[in-house]
């Protein structure tokens, strides 16, 4: 959470914050392939850089260095299920969309307003 925080923060700061958190990312990326080769090819010196990596990534981080290397060690935790999160509320949307636009086309419901979900009432 606080990496979190402290990413949007440091989205704030300027056009040279914006820029340390794209290195990041981009050198984020570079480490995920290095490690996923390093694994595949069982090349121990290049498992060691990509997991030694975020040491040096955090350093764009600025003054937030401790945020951006728990952030390097834990991305992959929060942004997986994340996407995957993503995609199913996609999903949804879109069969709800779906589901919509029938329910317009259906001659009884012809240009009448359908009507929105129902509002919740505390109990």
């Amino acid at each position: 959470m606080w990496a979190g925080v402290a990413l949007g923060t440091r989205c704030t700061t300027g056009l040279l914050g914006i820029a340390g958190i794209i290195g990041w990312g981009l050198m984020v990326l570079a480490g995920t392939v290095l490690l996923a080769v390093g694994i595949a090819s069982a090349n121990a010196l290049a498992i060691i850089i990509a997991l030694v990596g975020p040491f040096v990534g955090a350093l764009l981080w600025g003054r937030q260095y401790w945020a951006g290397l728990i952030a390097g060690y834990a991305i992959w935790l929060v942004v997986a299920p994340a996407m995957a999160t993503l995609i199913g509320y996609g999903a949804y949307w879109l069969v709800e969309q779906a589901v919509r636009l029938i329910r317009k086309l259906l001659p009884r419901n012809r240009g009448k307003p359908l009507p929105g979900p129902p509002t919740y009432k505390a109990s």
